[in-house]
C-alpha cells in the first residue's frame, strides 16, 4: 500500500475484528459536548482513556446508567473552533443513532445529518460586554 492510500484509508490492513471504518482519535480533555435525548441533557462523564472520535461517530460514557436504547436518536453539540477573545466560534451539530452499549453507561454512536454553525458573538470577551457609562438609564 502506497504512503498516500495508507494515509487516506489507515484502517484498510486492520485486523479482521476491527469493527470501525474510521481512525479513532482519544476525546481532549478540555473538550466538553452535549448529548441530548427526548429533549433532556445526557449526564456526560469524563472518564480518562475511554471517550474517542473518529469521523463516523463518538464513543463516551455517561455519569448515570441510564443509557439510551440501542437505535436511539441523539443530537449531539460539538464546539470546533473557540479561541479566547474570537468573536466568531464554530461549532458541529448532528443526529446520531446509538450503536451499542459497553456495559450500562458507555455509549457508541454513529453521525448523521451533519450540520456546521458559525456563531458571530457581539463581544469577544469571555464576559458580558460592559455597559458605557452614556448608555446607563
Amino acid at each position: 500500500m502506497s504512503q498516500a492510500a495508507a494515509y487516506f484509508f489507515p484502517l484498510a490492513n486492520a485486523p479482521a475484528e476491527e469493527r470501525r471504518a474510521f481512525r479513532r482519535y482519544p476525546l481532549p480533555r478540555r473538550l466538553s459536548f452535549e448529548a441530548h435525548w427526548q429533549g433532556r441533557q445526557l449526564q456526560l462523564q469524563r472518564v480518562s482513556g475511554l471517550g474517542n472520535i473518529s469521523a463516523g461517530g463518538l464513543y463516551f460514557c455517561l455519569a448515570d446508567g441510564t443509557a439510551p436504547p440501542e437505535g436511539a436518536q441523539l443530537e449531539i453539540r460539538l464546539p470546533l473552533v473557540q479561541r479566547l477573545f474570537r468573536s466568531v466560534r464554530v461549532s458541529f451539530h448532528c443526529q446520531a443513532r446509538v450503536l451499542r452499549h459497553d456495559l450500562s453507561h458507555r455509549v457508541a454512536v454513529r453521525f448523521h445529518e451533519v450540520e456546521f454553525l458559525r456563531e458571530q458573538r457581539e463581544s469577544a470577551l469571555p464576559l458580558p460586554k460592559p455597559i458605557a457609562l452614556s448608555d446607563r438609564p
